[in-house]
């Protein structure tokens, strides 16, 4: 994780007024957070993790730890937060039964409602904003639905526009 890495034998300075006290109770309060408090920091999630393969900044036992810390900006500022493919591989070999990749949605449910978003994900609000989904159905997806037996989408601009305006208010 940026500023907090333990895998050079490096101890970052964490200064008192980066703890948030609460941060921990908070997590754990959300549905997806409850199974957080049985992590004793074994390393298996990360063992486990294909991202953590292509990516060594990315680390679910030290974001884990960071939150235990109350390091509350730190976590939800972070571009790594962002980076979990949500497999669910480290879950499937927790010891605990630590729902990690819940735990990372409310991670990131809480960075949005903090108002720090991965750009990325900005986008995809965007799109889905401005085409009422992620992609945009053309002629060739229609026909290829009718091919299939699926109904074809119609374009319903007013529907769009609930949509536009309900991510307005969210924002």
């Amino acid at each position: 994780m940026e500023g907090f890495n333990t895998d050079k034998g490096r101890k970052d300075v964490v200064n008192a007024s980066e703890i948030n006290e609460t941060f921990c109770r908070q997590v754990l309060a959300r549905p997806g957070g409850e199974r957080f408090k049985a992590c004793f920091q074994c390393g298996t999630c990360t063992a486990s993790c294909p991202v953590r393969a292509v990516e060594p900044r990315y680390n679910p036992r030290v974001l884990a730890k960071m939150v235990e810390l109350g390091l509350r900006d730190r976590v939800l500022g972070s571009e790594i937060l962002w980076l979990c493919s949500l497999c669910y591989q480290c879950e499937e070999r927790c010891p605990e039964d630590v729902k990690f990749p819940e735990l990372m949605t409310v991670l990131r449910n809480m960075a949005v409602e903090a108002g720090y978003i991965h750009p990325s994900f900005a986008k995809l609000a965007y799109i889905v904003e401005e085409q009422g989904r992620i992609y945009e159905v053309d002629d060739f997806i229609n026909t290829r639905r009718k091919q299939l037996g699926l109904p074809v989408i119609l374009i319903d601009r007013e529907e769009w526009e609930k949509v536009g305006q309900l991510l307005r208010v969210a924002k």
